[in-house]
């Protein structure tokens, strides 16, 4: 099994070549054969849709932006993450197939299924920042930079954080068009 999904790494990491794929495909490659005598495994941690307000709609009602709580499992050595952004109208969801949980799983080449061309700012925050980021407008919020994208469409990447205090931020900057934002969490570690 570890042989196969090595071999998938690889093949992963030239399929991507100078594409953030490729710092995907090498993470996964290290924390496979970081330490021989564990076992690695995967688990999903959050597969959840929400959907964010553009500025204009957020002064009558609701946010610009989301807030949503990572409860990595005891044993994550590091978690990946997809980002999809479309329209707020758009109903699409992965087929159960399509999931990055299920693309890790089945050995398949990873992608982002994007509805829409509009941006979207992405950050990896703490409990502490929690109160201030929810505040549309309010910029007083301390985040990981090293993790955090701003303009941007979805994406696919990792974080070595780890700790029961992460959050995900994200903020929809459009004045007029709202988003809804699938976000999709998978840990690797050792779990007993």
């Amino acid at each position: 099994m570890k042989k196969l999904f090595l071999l998938f790494i690889i093949s992963t990491t030239f399929s991507y070549a100078q594409s953030p794929g490729e710092e995907l495909g090498k993470a996964l490659y290290y924390l496979l054969n970081k330490n021989e005598a564990k076992a690695t495994y995967i688990k999903n941690v959050m597969t959840q849709t929400v959907s964010i307000n553009s500025t204009s709609k957020a002064f009558f009602a609701g946010s610009t932006r989301a807030v949503l709580k990572i409860d990595l499992p005891i044993g994550t050595k590091e978690w990946f993450y997809r980002i999809t952004t479309m329209d707020i109208n758009t109903n699409y969801y992965y087929p159960q197939e399509e999931t990055f949980f299920s693309l890790i799983s089945d050995k398949k080449a990873f992608k982002t299924n994007n509805k829409t061309n509009k941006p979207l700012n992405f950050y990896i925050i703490d409990d502490n920042s929690v109160n201030n980021f929810r505040q549309t407008g309010n910029d007083n919020f301390r985040y990981y930079n090293k993790y955090s994208k701003t303009n941007t469409q979805g994406f696919i990447d990792s974080c070595d954080l780890i700790s029961n205090n992460l959050w995900i931020g994200l903020i929809n900057p459009n004045i007029r068009d709202g988003l809804k934002v699938i976000v999709e969490v998978v840990a690797f570690g050792n779990f007993n």
